[in-house]
């Protein structure tokens, strides 16, 4: 029950941040990109395969 809705939850947020027109991307707690949308992948040139 409790992995669905983190699941779910995770999915909701990539959804918002990928419908971002403007790059956007995530930073995590370890100071690493976790995760960027698609106008980011189009200024950085580089694809993302979650």
């Amino acid at each position: 029950m409790i992995e669905n809705f983190l699941t779910e939850s995770k999915h909701r947020l990539i959804d918002i941040i990928d419908f971002f027109p403007d790059p956007t991307f995530v930073i995590g707690n370890d100071k690493k990109v976790i995760i960027w949308n698609a106008a980011m992948e189009i200024v950085s040139g580089v694809i993302v395969q979650i």
